[in-house]
Order: structure tokens, then C-alpha cells, then sequence
């Protein structure tokens, strides 16, 4: 798998934003894993491993412990699937109502 190879270029991406925050990391990492020739499951599972290997690299600090925790509490594992239904157009986002 070409994996090794992204996961630099991945890691570089985010090292260029200069913002960690947790938003920036999700949307990187779940875009670039996109392009992988794999299931989503496969892809969600990678994304996952990438988000907790880049979480390990950066210095340690209260920001990244809280990332830590959010890992193991399964709260960036929700998140992605947050934006896979959205992606997927399965939020109620977005939809005109009608007034009467």
C-alpha cells in the first residue's frame, strides 16, 4: 500500500496549516484517505490510525492530552461519521421549509 508515502505528504499538509486544531486534522486526513482505493469502513479505519499516529507526534501538552482523550472516548470516531453522512446528503442540512 502506498500508505507510508501519503502519511508523510498527510502529516506534511497539516505541519503547513500550522493550526492543529482537531477540525483541521479530521478534514485532512478523511479527505486524503478518500482518494485510496478501499471500502469506506477500510477508510475510516485508516483515517483513524493516521489521526492517532499525527496526534502522537505532536508535542505534548494539554491541547494534544484532550486529543488523546477524545480518541478513546470515541468522540473523533463520531465526528467522522458525522461527516460521512453529511457527505453522503444524509443530514437535514440545508433544506428550505416553507412558511405558512
Amino acid at each position: 500500500m502506498e500508505y507510508s508515502l501519503n502519511k508523510t505528504n498527510i502529516f506534511n499538509k497539516l505541519i503547513l496549516l500550522n493550526d492543529n486544531s482537531i477540525n483541521n486534522i479530521v478534514q485532512v486526513i478523511v479527505e486524503s484517505v478518500e482518494d485510496f482505493k478501499i471500502t469506506g469502513e477500510e477508510k475510516k479505519r485508516l483515517a483513524m490510525i493516521l489521526i492517532t499516529e499525527y496526534i502522537n507526534v505532536m508535542p505534548r501538552n494539554d491541547y494534544t492530552e484532550i486529543l488523546l482523550s477524545s480518541l478513546e472516548a470515541g468522540v473523533i470516531s463520531d465526528m467522522i461519521d458525522l461527516i460521512i453522512l453529511a457527505s453522503n446528503k444524509k443530514l437535514k442540512l440545508n433544506k428550505k421549509t416553507i412558511s405558512k
